[in-house]
């Protein structure tokens, strides 16, 4: 039985599990956040946001930055999550309910 291999596609290369997980943490978290922003952006966590700049376009547009001083991961999350383990549940709970109705919509 031939089994599927599944990709992870990071800054436009397709990776295997085993080869993504052999990134550096940095380079994962940063793609992990262009994930998470979507869903912090869905969730309207922006509305109070310690980031003017999220609050301005009314959409999440935050980065991890070095004098942010945040826990490893929360550096895979939007800055409205930092320390946030209920905001970080939701944007995972969301994504995975993203994924499933894409999934049913191409019929698999």
């Amino acid at each position: 039985m031939e089994t599927k291999t599944e990709y992870i596609v990071v800054e436009g290369k397709r990776l295997t599990e085993d080869e993504y997980y052999s990134l550096p943490v940095s380079v994962r978290a940063r793609n992990w956040l262009r994930a998470t922003r979507p869903m912090a952006d869905k969730l309207g966590y922006w509305r109070n946001c310690r980031l003017p700049v999220c609050r301005r376009a009314k959409a999440c547009r935050g980065e991890v930055r070095p004098e942010d001083n945040v826990e490893e991961r929360d550096t895979a999350y939007p800055p409205c999550a930092h320390g946030d383990e209920e905001r970080r549940h939701e944007i995972i709970r969301t994504g995975m309910e993203e994924q499933r109705r894409r999934e049913a919509a191409k019929g698999r």
